[in-house]
């Protein structure tokens, strides 16, 4: 699922392994999302699947 959707923000990426541990994933999702209180759903969303994509990729929230 992740790949379907690194590919569908950003096509033709190489995708590494990664070893974060999906909880450390949800959790900095969850972490993220909270200082977006306030803004519109769509942008919420994008930065949700912006953020999830950087921690995949070993990138961080940055």
């Amino acid at each position: 699922m992740a790949k379907e959707l690194i590919e569908t923000i950003v096509p033709n990426t190489d995708v590494l392994p990664s070893t974060v541990p999906v909880e450390a994933l949800k959790s900095a999702v969850t972490d993220a999302m909270s200082w977006l209180t306030g803004t519109g759903i769509e942008f919420k969303t994008a930065a949700k699947q912006v953020i999830a994509q950087g921690l995949i990729q070993n990138q961080g929230i940055a």
